[in-house]
């Protein structure tokens, strides 16, 4: 299998998981775990780790949310109808609510993508053997024939 670095695997996450998410209509949360999934086994064994997955899918949250400020849902109420000494709290409102959007997007779909990378962190851990050393003679005091 094919090793990249920390970067091109999070490329490739996010690449597919817009296919995922877009084009084949999957459940977001499964995608986030997929991504995480596929960035942490992507990486290079020495560097493979369950953050790879998480900054993966953070990414991808990122971009989501961009895409969600741009193309905004419609509203059932125009501004026209707010009394003007009132706008000034809905501006507050709105600019609290993008931060803590952002704060929470981003952290769960960066937590989902941990699990998918904890998930491949286990299950393609290189594993120690345990066994004798060479010098198993030598530090147990045990003659050599």
């Amino acid at each position: 299998m094919v090793k990249y670095s920390m970067d091109i695997t999070i490329i490739l996450g996010a690449i597919v998981g817009l296919v995922l998410l877009y084009v084949l209509k999957v459940d977001w949360i499964i995608v986030m775990i997929v991504i995480g999934f596929i960035a942490t086994i992507l990486t290079i064994a020495d560097d493979r780790s369950y953050k790879v997955g998480g900054f993966s899918a953070g990414a991808i949250g990122v971009v989501l949310y961009m895409f969600t400020i741009f193309v905004p849902r419609p509203v059932d109420y125009s501004y026209s109808q707010i009394p003007s000494d009132l706008a000034g709290g809905f501006v507050i409102a709105g600019i609290t609510n993008l931060i803590f959007g952002f704060i929470i997007a981003v952290g769960g779909c960066a937590l989902f993508g941990f699990i998918g990378g904890y998930i491949a962190d286990n299950l393609f851990k290189k594993r120690k053997v345990e066994g004798r050393s060479k010098n198993f003679n030598k530090e147990y005091g045990r003659k050599q024939i």
